[in-house]
């Protein structure tokens, strides 16, 4: 327990102080990566075709989705350094987990790479309901995410 004179001293919080800004900075930072990744991925479509604009916008919010989970898992990991947590640990066991979740799901994990390599292959295409006919309501896809 610190005494009075240190708890009135201020390099008692200078540490405290510290790691508090550079939490802050990495929160920032986060926020800064996801809006600015966010912007480079709706400006990358550029074509002026329909069904081009909706594949780009449909590989584009899972690719957002991607890179925003990424980074804020980052940033997390790097705020519990910052507060002194050994993550080595919680890094290794994320790798076992992985590792047992992914055998456990083979097939779901088979399926979502055989769905994300009909839309790098532009075999299947998003459309807005507004767009959709009635008659071939059923050959259309609605819509496409994560969860699919």
């Amino acid at each position: 327990m610190p005494t009075r004179s240190q708890l009135l001293n201020p390099d008692y919080y200078a540490p405290i102080l510290s790691n508090a800004l550079r939490i802050v900075a990495i929160l920032i930072f986060a926020y800064i990566a996801t809006r600015a990744i966010g912007r480079l991925i709706l400006k990358s479509g550029g074509a002026n075709e329909y069904e081009v604009e909706k594949r780009a916008e449909t590989i584009g919010n899972l690719a957002g989705k991607f890179f925003f989970l990424l980074i804020w898992i980052i940033a997390g990991l790097m705020i519990l350094k910052e507060m002194n947590f050994d993550v080595r640990p919680l890094l290794a066991g994320a790798g076992v987990a992985g590792v047992a979740i992914g055998f456990g799901a083979q097939n779901i994990i088979k399926n979502v790479l055989a769905g994300m390599f009909l839309m790098m292959d532009n075999q299947i295409r998003a459309y807005h309901s507004e767009w959709r006919h009635p008659a071939i309501s059923r050959s259309l896809i609605p819509r496409i995410s994560t969860a699919s």
